[in-house]
């Protein structure tokens, strides 16, 4: 632009002094005549500069965004079709003359797996489950969206014994990030340790708090929402979900009455901006759900499927309510996540009815050895991968679990005293659990854990089982 500049003032300067003779001769006034000719030359210069603005900016809508960048191997309905790898293998079809760079994928198709394959190991002889090598998870998923805001997931797992093997599956309409309508079959919206992927558990089960409430997916309608403090925040401060479901029992599609499940779950993420900070990932969270159900009795057994409490019915016609608060505190190495749920389960039937009422907590202690940061429900992506011959070691992380349930319930005290003989268990657990994950890159790790549990005041006696139990858990996960 400098150059053309340069040019056009060396031709007028070169041209000028022969034109003004001429004017004169013509009897014109020389100042107007060369002021005119200035603002001629003026304009092809603006009128050039507008030209090479535009040839610029569309020459930058031929070229994809760096998160398109892949394979270009096709070219289907009009869009170039790119292959890549980002946390699973996309088919993004993109529109390429979309300058926006957050526009530019319109469809995607995306492809993930997870296998979990344990080994449990007890360090005794009596209890009722066996030591055993076990495909605990084997699923594939295929997710992505349409025209940008459609999206959709169906995730199938390969290795559930009987019930339902679908996880997800699901329409999520995201037109509107504060408020998406989301249709088919999703986890309940209530607890973080049921709403936290199996992919990025702190240890290699979930705890006795989700098992006992019975959380798990479910059918139904959901809204959920994202809201952002400052409008060029990353990551949304507030979120919450709404969602209206049958209430079946985990890996049951069959809905056994008219009453349905509602769900509300709350998040704050006060510190969300605060980069760099340890507590930048601090989470203050709560969850209620209500509904009235049939044959409904909560999940009394341990990780390693010892069943502590055995109420001696399945009649049970009433409402269920569940409530609690829940809290995770990180944002460097070190990690703290803790919850507490109320469970209500009202005319449980045995010959009579009774009310059980049972309170589940639990406290999770981590730390990065390696000083990775761990984020709630995120992969944990070491500093280096692990490889022998390049001097990689991975990330290494220890953690510490506690966890209490205790059942108040009137049947207990009358099967104590012989009369209800199908009744049998204990009211009180506490587990203590040890813990180590190796990451050896984003998508593989190894897990080993220690667990005690004690089976307190019992009363009754749970068959094949003393007062406590040992039990080893090791898994080797590949999440992509």
């Amino acid at each position: 632009m400098l150059v053309l500049r340069k040019t056009v003032w060396a031709v007028l300067a070169l041209f000028l002094p022969l034109s003004v003779p001429a004017m004169a001769q013509e009897e014109q006034d020389p100042i107007s005549a060369l002021e005119k000719d200035l603002k001629s030359l003026k304009k092809e210069i603006d009128d050039l500069e507008k030209q090479q603005d535009v040839d610029a900016k569309s020459a930058s809508r031929k070229r994809p965004s760096v998160d398109t960048e892949g394979v270009r191997f096709a070219k289907m309905w009009g869009l170039d079709a790119v292959g890549t790898f980002k946390d699973g293998f996309q088919l993004n079809l993109l529109d390429p003359y979309e300058a926006d760079a957050q526009k530019q994928v319109v469809h995607r198709l995306q492809l993930n797996g997870r296998i979990h394959a344990d080994f449990r190991l007890h360090s005794d002889t009596k209890h009722p489950t066996d030591d055993t090598f076990l495909m605990r998870r084997l699923r594939l998923k295929l997710s992505g969206f349409l025209y940008r805001d459609v999206q959709f997931s169906l995730e199938p797992d390969f290795a559930r014994d009987g019930g339902n093997s679908i996880e997800d599956a699901y329409i999520n309409f995201a037109y509107y990030k504060p408020f998406q309508p989301r249709f088919g079959h999703f986890r309940t919206p209530s607890g973080l340790d049921n709403n936290t992927s199996s992919a990025f558990l702190n240890f290699v089960e979930r705890t006795m708090l989700t098992r006992v409430s019975r959380l798990d997916f479910d059918l139904g309608a959901m809204v959920r929402g994202e809201i952002k403090f400052k409008d060029d925040s990353e990551e949304a401060g507030i979120r919450y979900a709404v969602a209206v479901q049958n209430g079946s029992p985990a890996d049951n599609t069959a809905d056994n009455t008219d009453d349905k499940d509602a769900s509300f779950r709350l998040n704050l993420f006060p510190m969300i901006d605060e980069r760099g900070s340890d507590l930048q990932d601090l989470m203050l969270g709560a969850s209620f759900t209500y509904g009235h159900k049939r044959d409904f009795l909560p999940n009394f057994s341990t990780q390693s499927g010892t069943v502590y409490l055995v109420p001696g019915t399945t009649d049970q016609r009433g409402t269920v309510t569940r409530i609690g608060p829940e809290l995770f505190v990180g944002g460097g190495p070190m990690t703290f996540q803790a919850e507490y749920m109320y469970t209500r389960i009202e005319n449980v039937n045995v010959g009579r009815d009774f009310d059980l009422a049972v309170h589940a907590m639990y406290f999770d202690v981590l730390y990065m050895l390696t000083g990775e940061r761990h984020r709630p429900n995120q992969r944990v992506r070491p500093d280096s991968n692990f490889h022998p011959d390049e001097g990689g070691m991975g990330a290494f992380e220890i953690g510490l679990r506690y966890e209490h349930v205790d059942v108040e319930a009137d049947l207990l005290r009358v099967a104590a005293r012989n009369l209800l003989p199908g009744v049998r268990g204990t009211d009180d657990v506490d587990s203590l659990t040890f813990g180590c994950n190796w990451y050896l890159n984003p998508y593989t790790k190894l897990c080993a854990n220690y667990q005690r549990v004690w089976f307190r005041d019992d009363k009754i006696g749970v068959a094949r089982v003393e007062r406590n139990e040992d039990i080893f858990f090791f898994r080797l996960a590949l999440d992509i």
